[in-house]
């Protein structure tokens, strides 16, 4: 199990997930919650918008029954978005919103307002599940000593890049790899910052400023806090198969039979060479917490 999820169960918490997207793919359950006991494995519903209804319900139900005094870490793990769904008698706020999706049927002549609309309403009804959430726990007191974070897990293109991209997973510009991220703590003043992070910030900021960690951040992260600006300069990013090195003006994509470097509108830049210092942070990324497992046969 990972750090963060270690200390919140030394200090006492009830740590929960409420999933619409599966806990199995990727293996969250075997991974980010691997030291519980008994994880939700699903929710009730027949697709992604009533699945996320009912783990709002679920979670304003706890929020009820938990004891006041017992702290509690909650995953709140919605779906819609990813699939660009809402309920059938959802009131569109964003029109024209198109009636389905076919990624077949798509290409650098095709209107991508209608499909970009259609994602937008499923954020908007994502919103208002969040905003019971919130709600919910303003009413209850918790506000006042409670850490929220709101973030995503990767962006969505509709051919912003002009090349024919659509949805997440087939390239690594800001389009796709860009997400929002909201954090919220009552004694946080409110700002807005405009320096790279990563979601690998987020756990040693709440280390360090929410349990006091002192723990220098490379002991058991490769992020740093989000609010310090510097330090960013190569970002490693993976997907499934591949990963990508990626700089303000570059994005080297490493594959099995070889490595392109793109500039930022994803044009392919036939220089692959990159600056030495820029490979030497990405290494160090990613090979920090590896271990070498060696295995002898007697």
């Amino acid at each position: 199990g990972p750090v963060f999820v270690s200390e919140l169960l030394k200090h006492g918490y009830d740590v929960q997930a409420f999933r619409s997207a599966p806990l199995f793919s990727p293996e969250f359950d075997r991974t980010v919650f691997a030291e519980l006991n008994a994880v939700r494995m699903r929710s009730d519903g027949h697709d992604a918008a009533e699945r996320d209804e009912d783990l709002t319900r679920d979670f304003l139900s706890f929020l009820e029954a938990h004891a006041e005094r017992t702290p509690f870490f909650a995953l709140l793990f919605y779906d819609s978005p990813h699939k660009m769904t809402f309920p059938p008698d959802y009131a569109l706020r964003f029109r024209p919103s198109a009636e389905e999706i076919n990624y077949l049927h798509l290409d650098n002549e095709t209107d991508p307002t209608p499909l970009l609309n259609r994602y937008r309403n499923s954020v908007h009804y994502v919103d208002a599940l969040i905003g019971r959430v919130m709600s919910a726990l303003e009413q209850q007191g918790l506000l006042e000593n409670s850490v929220i974070v709101v973030t995503g897990d990767h962006g969505q293109e509709f051919n912003d890049s002009g090349r024919n991209y659509w949805g997440h997973g087939s390239n690594f510009t800001r389009y796709q790899t860009g997400v929002s991220l909201i954090l919220y703590s009552p004694t946080l003043p409110p700002g807005v910052h405009r320096h790279r992070t990563t979601h690998f910030d987020i756990v040693p900021t709440l280390l360090r400023d929410h349990f006091g960690c002192a723990e220098p951040f490379k002991a058991y992260s490769v992020g740093r806090s989000l609010f310090e600006a510097g330090g960013r300069e190569a970002l490693v990013l993976s997907e499934y198969m591949d990963f990508a090195i990626v700089t303000e003006s570059k994005i080297a994509v490493v594959r099995e039979q070889g490595m392109q470097v793109f500039d930022a509108s994803h044009a392919v830049i036939p220089d692959r060479r990159l600056e030495p210092e820029l490979i030497a942070q990405a290494l160090e990324q990613q090979s920090r917490f590896y271990r070498r497992v060696t295995l002898t046969s007697k």
